[in-house]
């Protein structure tokens, strides 16, 4: 995972890091498994299925 580039091409920009998950998104929302509000609540409050299922880093900037 490239995360030291994600967060050098953010501090080069002219962001400072102000919050870095890895492994929190999935690669796509296409999948077998259903969609809807309660299952999208429930991978967001338990960081066990986000670092099953997650394959990309959420990064936010806050800019200087």
């Amino acid at each position: 995972m490239k995360i030291v580039s994600i967060v050098g091409a953010l501090e080069i920009a002219g962001f400072k890091i102000s919050l870095l998950k890895k492994k929190f998104l999935p690669y796509s929302t296409k999948s077998s498994l259903p969609q809807n509000d309660i299952l999208i609540k429930l991978y967001l409050k338990l960081p066990i299925l986000q670092w099953l299922f997650g394959k990309q880093t959420f990064a936010v900037g806050i800019k200087k």
